[in-house]
């Protein structure tokens, strides 16, 4: 029998990308703090925004590619 881990991810939650794949490589010069502000296929994908400059966005990006960072205060975007 398999055991699963199910990661529930939350709207506006701080995350971190673990997994810099499919050309999406240019983000890793960012700071690695991104916010939740979308999700789409049931949590599988999700878009994110970077916590430091709203301006860049990952319109989609596998959910199982990133990671919440627990010791972070909520942030707000303008």
């Amino acid at each position: 029998m398999y055991s699963y881990t199910v990661l529930y991810i939350q709207m506006s939650e701080i995350v971190t990308i673990i997994v810099f794949d499919d050309g999406r490589g240019d983000f890793k010069k960012h700071i690695n703090e991104w916010i939740i502000t979308k999700k789409m296929f049931n949590g599988s994908k999700v878009e994110l925004t970077n916590v430091h400059n709203k301006e860049i966005k990952i319109s989609s990006i596998s959910s199982w590619k990133i990671q919440p960072i627990e010791d972070l205060d909520p942030i707000k975007l303008n």
